[in-house]
């Protein structure tokens, strides 16, 4: 295994973010509309009042959960990279964890159980914290984070990094 992979470790946009740090100037605002887009369309969809105040009490810890989330769901991504490389199976599912997902069923299993928790995150943030003050029943309160977290998991991590190099 080449050793130009263990400065890649860890998926988009956390290394880009890290190696790049102006990306933070287009991430930021990028993730802070989709989250507020995803959160108005799901008060639309389940019909909720006070959509207004319900926006601006939670939206900041909603954007803030999420990139939290983020680097929750990164972490087993990053955790895969330290193992040692002297077994060539193992190997391989790193490298095509780093590099491309879908070039290896195991990565990609691996990737997506990554998205995975970055999704469990969401939810769970999102039912428990950010909307727990909020005035509506605990079913819409579920529902509303469920759509949340489907809707702004981190799917990025499918990106095949390799792209960039």
């Amino acid at each position: 295994m080449k050793k130009y992979i263990h400065i890649y470790n860890m998926a988009l946009p956390i290394w880009l973010l890290i190696f790049f740090p102006r990306m933070w100037l287009f991430v930021a605002p990028v993730n802070f509309i989709i989250d507020s887009l995803v959160l108005v369309i799901g008060m639309y969809l389940y019909k909720l009042e006070n959509k207004k105040g319900i926006y601006k009490k939670v939206i900041i810890k909603v954007f803030l959960f999420g990139f939290l989330s983020d680097f929750i769901g990164a972490l087993p991504l990053t955790l895969i990279t330290l193992h040692n490389l002297s077994n060539d199976a193992l190997s391989e599912v790193i490298s095509a964890v780093m590099l491309n997902p879908f070039r290896n069923a195991w990565a990609f299993i691996w990737v997506s159980c990554a998205i995975c928790l970055s999704m469990w995150c969401i939810y769970f943030f999102n039912s428990r914290v950010s909307f727990k003050k909020l005035d509506i029943a605990e079913k819409e309160r579920k529902k509303l984070s469920l759509f949340i977290a489907i809707f702004t998991a981190p799917y990025f991590f499918y990106l095949p990094t390799a792209w960039f190099f």
